[in-house]
């Protein structure tokens, strides 16, 4: 009997060292994912920040250069309208 219960020890001994090792790759595995996360989300966020900069910066030049547009074209027609009288 005596070599039962010793071997039950023992096995007991090797799954509770197998369970902790387990719970320990777990912890690990779960921080290296929070990690990956976290970068993840920082490079998103500044690809948004980047495209959104680069969007005003668009918008900026498109307005500019409606605005010379109209104003020439504004020029043309008061330079018309003066010719005209």
């Amino acid at each position: 009997m005596k070599s039962i219960a010793c071997m039950a020890r023992i096995m007991r001994g090797v799954v509770e060292s197998e369970v902790r090792s387990l719970a320990q790759r777990s912890a690990d595995a779960a921080k290296e994912i929070n990690e990956l996360i976290m970068a993840s989300t920082q490079q998103v966020e500044s690809c948004a920040r980047s495209i959104a900069a680069g969007r005003r910066g668009t918008e900026a030049r498109r307005s500019a250069k409606t605005g010379s547009a109209r104003r020439a074209c504004h020029e043309r027609k008061s330079g018309a309208e003066t010719n005209a009288v």
